[in-house]
Order: C-alpha cells, then sequence, then structure tokens
C-alpha cells in the first residue's frame, strides 16, 4: 500500500501514465530549472562554506541566507521537496539541509553554494566517505579512524553524504602538487557524482602536499567573501582571463566593497582602506607566484577533469577578516 505521504499527493493528470524514465527526466529538468532561477533572480549570490570537525561532530560555517534568498528557495523548492519521493530525490541535487548539534537545521544549495575541501574535509572523505575505497585509502596514505556508534554514527555519514554530492568544491592549489596524496585527492574529487566545478584558491602562501591536509582556517575567513576568478577551462583548455595588474586590483576593490555593504561588522575608514591595499597588494602577489612557481604542475593535472566536464576555476580570495 503507498504511504500516506504518496496517498496525499497526486501526480497532475497530463503526467498519468507517462513511464518513469520519462518522469525522472521532467522532475529533474524541474529542479535544474528552479536552481537557474534562483541564480538569476540573485545575481550576486554568493555563499563559501568551511567546515569544522570536532570528532564526531561536523560543522557547516557559512553566512546567513537574506530574507528574498530565503523566501525564493522555500517558493522554487518546497513544492518540489514535499511533492513525492521522486521529486524529492532530483530537488536534493540542489538543495538539502545538515542538522548539527543543538543548532537548528541549515539550508544548503549545493549546485551553488561553495564548499572548502582542505584539511579535515579530504581526510575524511578519503577514509569514511560512500564514494572511497581502501585503494584510495592507500594511496593517501590515511587509515578509516571515524567509527561512531549509534546516532552520532549517522550523523556522520550524513554529513559525508552531503559532501559527496556537491557541485563547487574549493580547493588550495597545493593539491595540484605532485605527490600520492594530491593525486589521491585528485582521484576523489573525479568520483564525486555531481561535481561540476574546482575552485582552485592560490590567495595564500603555497603548502607542500604533505601539510594541506593540515590546513586549519579561522572560521570567519569565508563567511563573507567573494572569489575573483583568473582563468578557467574553456575549448577544452585552460584559459587566463584576468591577468592585468590594473584590471584585477580595479575588481578587487570593487569586490571588496560590495563584501563591505553586507558585512554587519563594525570596521573604521582607516582600518577599511588598509586591508583593501593589503589584501589586493597580497592577493596579485600570490597570482604572480602561483604562475611562475605552479602554474604548469596544475595544468599538467587537468586531463581527467577536463574529460569528465568539470571545470577548473583559478580564483583569489576577497574577503574583510585576517587569516
Amino acid at each position: 500500500m503507498a504511504s500516506t505521504a504518496n496517498q496525499l499527493v497526486q501526480l497532475p493528470s497530463p503526467f498519468a501514465g507517462l513511464p518513469n524514465e520519462l518522469l525522472a527526466e521532467i522532475w529533474k529538468f524541474a529542479a535544474e530549472s528552479a536552481a537557474a532561477t534562483f541564480k538569476r533572480h540573485h545575481r550576486n549570490y554568493e555563499r563559501i562554506w568551511t567546515l569544522k570537525f570536532q570528532h564526531p561532530y561536523v560543522t557547516f560555517i557559512g553566512r546567513e541566507l537574506t530574507r528574498s534568498e530565503a523566501d525564493s528557495i522555500q517558493t522554487l523548492f518546497f513544492t518540489l521537496l514535499q511533492t513525492n519521493r521522486r521529486t524529492r530525490y532530483f530537488a536534493r541535487r540542489h538543495v538539502d539541509m545538515v542538522c548539527e548539534r543543538n543548532m537548528p537545521p541549515k539550508l544548503v544549495l549545493k549546485s551553488i553554494d561553495k564548499f572548502v575541501f582542505e584539511g579535515e574535509a579530504f581526510k575524511c572523505l578519503i577514509s569514511a566517505s560512500s564514494v572511497s575505497d581502501k585503494s584510495l585509502r592507500d594511496m593517501a596514505g590515511v587509515t578509516n579512524v571515524y567509527n561512531f556508534p549509534g546516532v552520532l554514527g549517522q550523523r556522520f555519514e550524513q554529513h559525508l553524504a552531503v559532501l559527496s554530492t556537491v557541485s563547487n568544491v574549493v580547493v588550495p592549489s597545493s593539491v595540484f602538487i605532485p605527490s600520492n596524496l594530491s593525486r589521491a585527492c585528485h582521484q576523489l574529487l573525479l568520483r564525486l557524482p555531481l561535481l561540476k566545478t574546482i575552485y582552485v584558491q592560490h590567495g595564500t602562501p603555497e603548502r607542500a602536499p604533505t601539510d594541506f591536509l593540515d590546513i586549519c582556517r579561522p572560521s570567519n575567513v569565508y563567511t563573507n567573501s567573494i572569489f575573483i576568478e583568473h582563468g578557467e577551462i574553456r575549448g577544452g583548455s585552460f584559459q587566463l582571463t584576468l591577468d592585468n595588474e590594473a584590471a584585477f586590483k580595479s575588481k578587487f576593490s570593487r569586490r571588496f566593497s560590495q563584501i563591505l555593504r553586507r558585512s554587519t561588522d563594525f570596521f573604521t575608514t582607516l582600518d577599511i582602506n588598509d586591508r583593501r591595499v593589503t589584501y589586493r597588494n597580497n592577493a596579485w602577489y600570490y597570482h604572480e607566484t602561483w604562475k611562475t612557481t605552479r602554474m604548469d604542475l596544475f595544468l599538467s593535472c587537468l586531463g581527467p577533469f577536463i574529460a569528465k566536464g568539470i571545470n577548473c576555476v583559478v580564483v583569489s580570495h576577497c574577503h574583510l577578516h585576517i587569516e
């Protein structure tokens, strides 16, 4: 017998009798259209999630949605989430809830938001996620030490399941320095079923492949920030699209002002000017350093990602807070 939820919601008559394969395509199109409509209505939307691990607890740290953004999500997605199991499956490719200890659930847009994969995120996904296996753990030189009992284990697995089905990830550029560990990270990324874009951040000093798993930034670094794109894959090859110092610094200043307008923190005018100039100059310096010391290594790793249709975008990090 059908469940109560399925009894309450009937398919509209135009869909009655359609084969399951066609219905799946209809619901997939509806969910993708909802995501496209959200991006069209909120062109300046950007939310970057960092992850704080205090095992067995995982905390997702990102800025709060504005009222307009939250209303759009409810209008566009909640009908799909509540219609039936099939529509919920496709809607959850784009929007999902994460539940954390002693905190209200958080709404994440998995197909639009960016998720920072550093340190413990890579360790956990390689060690314990469903997309990993023994060969990947051996390559990375890590073991599965994340065995938690009962509800704690279920919650931990749910968080890893969310991270395994995101579309946009942020990685440090040191992930492309050749090593067995970095190759394991590449294989992990290639196994993520819904991954579309990798944002390669070089806005901080380079780290060796043996220590990028130990990166731990302050939780507020990405809360209110924007990425400035230097280049991406176009026509099957990587192309730099923002490689002029004057143009970059102008764009950085505009984006910095955009972040400042939506920030709730208080800064003096002198402090703001000092930060704008310092962060802008540092970002350009790191970009130039990356071009001369790491770009060739990065380009040599792109083949598998291009073959799978995954875009790799090199970015600088524009933010208000000290790293």
